[in-house]
């Protein structure tokens, strides 16, 4: 039981370089491994960190929000989308989910949409607040499981259905980049890479909401992924490379 405690404070320590600094502080508060921890990410001593940056506006606000989860505890706090002026919102917290870098917090809301109201902790102004007059409102049991199965990101487009989406790979390091670094958990190869009668190529298969995070993926990767289904998606790409060659004009 020693060992196993003393490994797991080795770990625990390791991580410090994977996860949010508040996040860490905050459960190890008051603590000699708090201390040693500090003490060797300052002398560079430390093992492993991320390449994501996790020194993100309100990011110490994500323990508050796992214990608020934990407690099943409403809170209150103003929100400021982009562009617009911030608002009061009445909230239960229920979800934390990390995306591209960026940390979001899942629940029930007092306004549309009243379920899985998704809440980008950099975008919260001021303090947070306990609510003690409301009843808290859990989410239905793996209900963010089936939230998050069919899509990449953290939302849902308005009208998107679940399709089969084909993905044809040009060279065969691509091919196998994909296969080890998939665009999503449901993708599976339905053609391995290889000459065939109308080119040499491989395929892969994913059952997906084709949106705009699916297509942000799929052009990170260039020249070398083709989509060949649905059609929509097909034309969808087509269209976002035309705009972006209008940018470089031949006489430029």
């Amino acid at each position: 039981m020693q060992k196993s405690l003393e490994d797991y404070v080795a770990f625990c320590k390791a991580s410090a370089g994977i996860m949010p600094t508040s996040w860490f502080s905050s459960f190890f508060e008051n603590t000699q491994l708090l201390l040693d921890t500090n003490r060797e990410e300052e002398s560079g001593d430390g093992l492993i960190r991320s390449s994501l940056e996790q020194n993100l506006t309100n990011i110490h606000l994500l323990p508050v929000f796992y214990k608020a989860i934990t407690d099943k505890q409403v809170l209150q706090f103003s929100y400021q989308r982009f562009g617009q002026e911030p608002f009061l919102l009445t909230f239960h917290p229920q979800y934390l989910k990390e995306y591209n870098g960026r940390w979001f917090v899942f629940g029930d809301a007092d306004r549309e949409p009243y379920k899985a109201y998704n809440v980008p902790l950099d975008r919260i102004v001021g303090e947070v607040c306990e609510v003690n007059d409301v009843e808290y409102i859990p989410a239905p049991k793996g209900f963010y499981l089936e939230f998050f199965k069919n899509i990449i990101g953290v939302t849902h487009e308005k009208g998107a259905k679940v399709e089969v989406v084909i993905v044809r790979t040009k060279t065969d390091y691509q091919h196998g980049l994909l296969l080890t670094k998939p665009l999503h958990h449901s993708q599976e190869e339905t053609m391995p890479f290889g000459e065939h009668e109308d080119g040499c190529y491989g395929e892969v298969r994913l059952t997906i909401e084709p949106k705009r995070e699916l297509r942000g993926r799929i052009l990170l990767y260039g020249e070398n992924l083709e989509v060949i289904s649905p059609l929509s998606l097909r034309e969808q790409i087509k269209e976002i490379l035309r705009r972006q060659m209008q940018h470089y004009p031949e006489n430029k």
